[in-house]
Protein backbone atom coordinates (compact mmCIF):
# COMPACT_ATOMS: atom_id res chain seq x y z
CA UNK A 1 0.00 0.00 0.00
CA UNK A 2 1.50 3.18 -0.98
CA UNK A 3 0.40 6.60 0.88
CA UNK A 4 -0.97 9.44 -0.70
CA UNK A 5 -0.02 13.16 -0.36
CA UNK A 6 -1.34 16.54 -0.94
CA UNK A 7 0.90 17.87 -4.12
CA UNK A 8 2.46 20.86 -2.31
CA UNK A 9 3.41 19.11 0.53
CA UNK A 10 5.86 16.35 -1.47
CA UNK A 11 9.57 16.26 -0.61
CA UNK A 12 11.84 16.55 -3.39
CA UNK A 13 12.81 13.25 -2.21
CA UNK A 14 9.05 12.09 -3.13
CA UNK A 15 9.06 14.02 -6.22
CA UNK A 16 12.00 12.58 -7.47
CA UNK A 17 11.17 9.29 -7.24
CA UNK A 18 7.65 9.48 -8.31
CA UNK A 19 8.81 11.20 -11.62
CA UNK A 20 11.68 8.48 -12.33
CA UNK A 21 8.41 5.82 -11.72
CA UNK A 22 5.99 7.41 -13.85
CA UNK A 23 9.22 7.89 -16.44
CA UNK A 24 10.21 4.09 -16.24
CA UNK A 25 6.16 3.25 -16.86
CA UNK A 26 6.11 5.31 -19.38
CA UNK A 27 8.63 3.09 -21.05
CA UNK A 28 6.97 -0.13 -20.60
CA UNK A 29 5.46 -1.09 -23.48
CA UNK A 30 4.03 -4.39 -21.65
CA UNK A 31 0.18 -5.23 -20.54
CA UNK A 32 0.77 -3.14 -17.32
CA UNK A 33 2.48 -0.17 -19.25
CA UNK A 34 1.22 3.28 -19.31
CA UNK A 35 -0.23 2.87 -22.81
CA UNK A 36 -1.61 -0.13 -21.92
CA UNK A 37 -3.45 1.26 -18.73
CA UNK A 38 -4.13 4.57 -20.53
CA UNK A 39 -6.09 2.69 -23.62
CA UNK A 40 -8.53 1.61 -20.95
CA UNK A 41 -9.79 5.45 -20.49
CA UNK A 42 -9.67 6.47 -24.08
CA UNK A 43 -8.25 5.92 -27.73
CA UNK A 44 -7.89 3.20 -28.97
CA UNK A 45 -11.68 1.80 -28.11
CA UNK A 46 -11.45 -1.46 -26.50
CA UNK A 47 -15.02 -1.57 -24.85
CA UNK A 48 -16.79 -3.85 -24.81
CA UNK A 49 -14.53 -6.51 -24.85
CA UNK A 50 -16.70 -9.37 -27.07
CA UNK A 51 -18.01 -6.59 -29.37
CA UNK A 52 -16.76 -5.76 -32.90
CA UNK A 53 -18.14 -1.84 -32.36
CA UNK A 54 -15.57 -0.49 -29.80
CA UNK A 55 -15.18 2.95 -27.77
CA UNK A 56 -13.81 4.19 -24.41
CA UNK A 57 -14.38 2.23 -21.82
CA UNK A 58 -14.37 5.28 -19.24
CA UNK A 59 -18.15 6.80 -19.95
CA UNK A 60 -17.84 10.36 -18.47
CA UNK A 61 -21.80 11.11 -17.15
CA UNK A 62 -22.48 7.47 -16.53
CA UNK A 63 -23.38 5.38 -13.32
CA UNK A 64 -20.18 3.65 -13.45
CA UNK A 65 -17.89 6.76 -13.83
CA UNK A 66 -17.08 7.02 -10.35
CA UNK A 67 -16.16 2.94 -10.15
CA UNK A 68 -14.36 3.08 -12.96
CA UNK A 69 -12.02 5.77 -12.29
CA UNK A 70 -11.30 4.39 -8.79
CA UNK A 71 -10.00 1.20 -10.27
CA UNK A 72 -8.09 2.82 -12.80
CA UNK A 73 -6.52 4.85 -10.42
CA UNK A 74 -5.59 1.49 -8.05
CA UNK A 75 -4.31 0.37 -11.48
CA UNK A 76 -1.96 3.18 -12.51
CA UNK A 77 -0.95 3.47 -8.96
CA UNK A 78 -0.10 -0.75 -8.47
CA UNK A 79 1.92 -0.05 -11.92
CA UNK A 80 3.98 2.63 -10.81
CA UNK A 81 5.04 1.24 -7.95
CA UNK A 82 6.08 -2.03 -9.77
CA UNK A 83 7.98 0.87 -11.56
CA UNK A 84 9.47 1.73 -7.86
CA UNK A 85 7.31 4.59 -6.76
CA UNK A 86 7.28 4.80 -2.93
CA UNK A 87 4.35 7.03 -2.57
CA UNK A 88 1.42 7.17 -4.14
CA UNK A 89 -0.84 9.08 -6.71
CA UNK A 90 -0.69 12.76 -4.95
CA UNK A 91 -3.76 14.58 -4.49
CA UNK A 92 -4.40 18.40 -5.01
CA UNK A 93 -6.50 19.99 -2.23
CA UNK A 94 -8.45 22.59 -4.24
CA UNK A 95 -9.32 24.48 -1.04
CA UNK A 96 -6.10 25.81 -0.01
CA UNK A 97 -4.60 29.03 -1.94
CA UNK A 98 -2.10 28.05 -4.63
CA UNK A 99 0.25 31.06 -5.82
CA UNK A 100 2.05 28.73 -8.33
CA UNK A 101 2.00 25.10 -9.76
CA UNK A 102 3.80 22.66 -7.62
CA UNK A 103 7.47 21.42 -7.94
CA UNK A 104 6.12 18.29 -9.13
CA UNK A 105 4.69 19.72 -12.69
CA UNK A 106 6.93 23.17 -12.58
CA UNK A 107 11.03 21.84 -12.68
CA UNK A 108 12.60 20.97 -15.61
CA UNK A 109 15.86 19.28 -14.17
CA UNK A 110 16.28 16.62 -16.71
CA UNK A 111 13.61 14.39 -17.78
CA UNK A 112 9.89 15.66 -16.06
CA UNK A 113 6.94 13.26 -17.14
CA UNK A 114 4.66 15.48 -15.64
Amino acid sequence: VLNRYEVSSLSLEQVSNLRNALYKLQNDQGPNGYEAIASFHGAPGLCPENSTDKYACCRHGMPAFPAFHRLLTVQFENALRDSGAQVGIPYWDWTRPVKSLPTLFTDSFGQNPF
